[in-house]
């Protein structure tokens, strides 16, 4: 009778020992609590820099402005109008810095022939707020609605640009809203396989733990989209170029890839310059 008695206790305080680890392993995961994640996957603290500057673009008409996120937080955004061109990049930003940090594309972009309109993200910048997967993703569907509804672009005419983190934000934008057009620059295919990848410790998290929206590229682009432009540096050891040539594998086109041979994550080398703008360049002329 003992043995017996004893054998339940065992079994009860296993069963509690295991229930009280799948209770700690659903709490510490990405979906359930960001807040342990979001200081590793967001750095608004980096490339703070002053307005003056951005003022400095050469030859470009460009202006501040200022819009509502859909919670009512006031986002910045930047203006730059290049008038040969009825075109326009929505410019979906990585994970870290403000739209200074971003200027190099801006230029680029102006150069390539299309106007470009740059934002900031909730706690991005000069944006209220702070940030996290789902607010991001808002965000961008705000900047559209702001060219759209304010701006007076219509929606064949944006040309959705995202860079890193922000390309699954441009992504998930074309779930959301109508656009003449995709540009993914250092891409990954999934946050999922680019998390495991850098922090090994989250490969013991299945899929539905990790935040919505999924930001899975690849998965998105696997069903009809917008004419799709994949940009990606060579050397970049950040997010490796086989996330843009699986996400090139995976969209059911139109679909065109190319490599900056000499370039890392966000710095295009200036040897591959002539090469990005008159990719784009001739990618846009073509969207008639």
């Amino acid at each position: 009778m003992c043995k017996f008695i004893l054998s339940r206790r065992r079994a009860k305080v296993l069963a509690c020992t295991v229930a009280a680890l799948f209770v700690l392993w659903i709490g510490i995961s990405p979906r359930v609590a960001p807040v342990l994640y979001n200081g590793k996957l967001f750095h608004p603290e980096i490339q703070r820099g002053e307005a003056k500057d951005l003022l400095n673009v050469v030859s470009f008409k460009n202006y501040e402005v200022f819009f509502k996120a859909v919670d009512g937080r006031r986002l910045h955004g930047w203006m730059f109008i290049n008038p040969s061109s009825d075109k326009v990049c929505l410019l979906h930003p990585g994970n870290a810095g403000d739209i200074l940090g971003k200027l190099s594309f801006i230029r680029m972009l102006l150069d390539a022939g299309v106007s470009v309109f740059a934002y900031e993200p909730r706690g991005f910048g000069l944006s209220e707020g702070a940030a996290s997967v789902e607010s991001v993703c808002a965000d961008g569907v705000s900047a559209f609605d702001f060219l759209t509804e304010t701006q007076g672009y219509k929606p064949d005419h944006i040309v959705l640009f995202g860079v890193s983190l922000g390309a699954a934000v441009a992504t998930y934008v074309s779930t959301k809203r109508p656009a003449a057009a995709m540009i993914l620059q250092s891409g990954f295919s999934s946050l999922e396989r680019i998390a495991k990848e850098q922090v090994p410790f989250l490969k013991i998290f299945p899929s539905w733990l990790f935040p919505r929206p999924a930001m899975n590229t690849a998965e998105v682009l696997a069903r009809p989209h917008p004419p799709l432009l994949l940009l990606h540096g060579e050397l970049d050891q950040l997010i490796p170029i086989a996330h843009s040539r699986r996400i090139y594998n995976h969209a059911v086109g139109p679909k065109l890839f190319v490599v900056c041979p000499h370039s890392t994550h966000t710095t295009i080398d200036p040897g591959d310059q002539a090469l990005w703008k008159s990719t784009i360049s001739a990618f846009i002329r073509k969207l008639g």
